[in-house]
């Protein structure tokens, strides 16, 4: 009974840091990374592929014009461009989730963050409280205890370091959860068993995070020269596709008959 309730709190601890760990890369490395890779690549991606559509557009309204002229009809740019928005829809809401990161990642960078002691300590607090009363680490929590969990992780998410204090003291005056001594053998054994399970899945779920954006991105983002070569790329492609882009407009104008319909 002792060696199993040694084994009991080792796994508990163990997996303690790793749900910390995966909360972590979840809620701040995430964040962090997103936003960075956004401010230094993201916007420079939006500019391109924000041109690159409207010439997909220009070239499909052309397309238009020229079969609408063949089979001698009559022009109605507004209904073509009511069909554009139709078709290039998918594009058009991926563009506008862009701009929303590109305005999210402004915000956040110019957020006032922890320090790195005041971080560390919010992990500190936050992997205590994970021991305590972890849902998932901790069947016996009651909620006598007087602490919601989803408040908790939302501290921890919103890095509000004086209220996971303030919860801290809440938990320091109650009685630790996890108290098994007497219980029985195969009720421990139980215990262990789902311990194990849920730190397999939290393993898995961060190996998975780890290669998935933008944690996939990481070591191309501490890469300065791959950062100015793919920085360049991105706005020398942009400027020839606006070039481009204002061609095709003077041209569109050029084999637009006199009779054609600008509004319904």
């Amino acid at each position: 009974m002792e060696k199993l309730l040694e084994k009991y709190d080792r796994l508990r601890r163990q997996t303690a840091k790793l749900i910390k760990k995966r909360d972590r890369m979840s809620y701040h490395t995430y964040v962090d990374y997103k936003t960075r890779y956004v401010m230094e690549i993201g916007a420079l991606e939006y500019e391109f592929l924000k041109v690159e559509n409207s010439l997909l557009k220009m070239r499909r309204k052309i397309e238009f014009i020229h079969s609408l002229i063949d089979n001698d009809e009559k022009i109605d740019i507004s209904l073509i461009e009511h069909i554009l928005d139709r078709e290039f829809e998918e594009n058009d809401f991926k563009l506008k989730n862009m701009e929303r990161d590109i305005e999210i990642a402004k915000i956040l960078k110019a957020d006032k963050r922890l320090s790195l002691k005041d971080a560390r300590d919010l992990d500190r607090i936050y992997e205590k409280m994970i021991l305590e009363l972890h849902p998932e680490i901790n069947a016996e929590v009651s909620s006598e205890q007087g602490l919601d969990w989803e408040k908790i992780l939302w501290t921890y998410e919103t890095s509000d370091l004086e209220t996971m204090r303030s919860l801290k003291k809440v938990l320091e005056e109650g009685s630790p959860s996890y108290d098994l001594k007497e219980a029985g053998f195969y009720k421990l054994e139980d215990r262990v068993e789902d311990l194990q399970e849920t730190f397999i899945r939290v393993e898995a779920e961060i190996e998975e995070m780890s290669s998935n954006f933008p944690f996939d991105m990481i070591d191309l983002l501490k890469n300065k020269h791959w950062l100015n070569e793919k920085k360049e790329e991105l706005r020398e492609n942009t400027e020839i596709y606006r070039e481009v882009e204002e061609e095709l407009g003077n041209y569109i104008l050029k084999i637009l008959p006199q009779n054609a319909i600008f509004k319904n």
